[in-house]
């Protein structure tokens, strides 16, 4: 299971941005208001900090489906 409240539907985007230059200001509302951007090499040391199932859905775009999804 995906989530413990049940069924979840998410939509997940895929940006390319600039490797150079200034990336996006991050807004975040009250639920996200210490949003924040991570490099892909830093990922590793927040994964654990990220709600439910959103680490592998980071990974997913990067790596592939990861062992997680392959059971759905």
């Amino acid at each position: 299971m995906r989530s413990v409240r049940g069924r979840v539907i998410t939509k997940a985007f895929h940006f390319d941005l600039p490797e150079d230059g200034d990336l996006p200001v991050v807004v975040g509302s009250d639920d996200a208001a210490h949003a924040l951007w991570v490099s892909m090499a830093d990922f590793a040391k927040i994964e654990d900090k990220l709600f439910e199932d959103h680490g592998d859905i980071i990974q997913h775009f990067f790596h592939g489906t990861s062992k997680r999804w392959r059971n759905y």
